[in-house]
């Protein structure tokens, strides 16, 4: 009998060989799902935190933009009594705010409004594992002067105080 027909047989010497079915399958799968289990972390953690700030930038754009707004041309309404923006002002204010939140951005003024456009930079914590390295984002605000109890704010409209009366 040859040495191949007793290791064929059943018997506590099959034991000594290896076994050749699995052949990897098992570690391919091990790995493909902890990329998965990494890609579904990463986007819960740095998804919340990219959304937050999206809140940070959209609220820092809104103060900037209202900041902006708050630079009215005195002298045009002292004449007319018509509020409008000193777009140079405006511009100045809404930028030197913007500035102080931390981010970047473009700011625009007219005698009308202010818009500005904020713009931060979110460095992931754990997409970054795979490939993900950072998000931009931008947000959007325009502002008008508050018009106040200004004639010219209750054009056709009869003149009543601040209590109705």
């Amino acid at each position: 009998m040859r040495n191949t027909d007793l290791l064929s047989r059943p018997g506590p010497h099959r034991l000594l060989q290896p076994e050749r079915r699995d052949q990897g399958f098992a570690t391919a799968f091990s790995v493909a799902l902890l990329v998965a289990l990494l890609a579904a972390v990463g986007l819960s953690i740095d998804g919340g935190g990219a959304a937050a700030a999206k809140a940070r930038v959209a609220t820092a754009a809104a103060e900037s933009a209202r900041a902006g707004a708050d630079a009215i041309d005195v002298s045009y309404f002292r004449q007319s009594g018509i509020v409008r923006l000193d777009p140079p002002e405006a511009e100045a204010a809404a930028r030197a705010w913007l500035t102080a939140t931390g981010m970047d951005g473009t700011v625009t003024a007219t005698g009308a409004d202010v818009t500005v456009t904020a713009e931060t930079t979110y460095d992931t914590q754990i997409l970054s594992a795979v490939g993900f390295s950072a998000f931009t984002v931008t947000a959007t605000a325009t502002a008008e002067p508050d018009q106040g109890d200004t004639p010219a704010a209750f054009a056709g409209q009869p003149m009543q105080g601040r209590n109705g009366l």
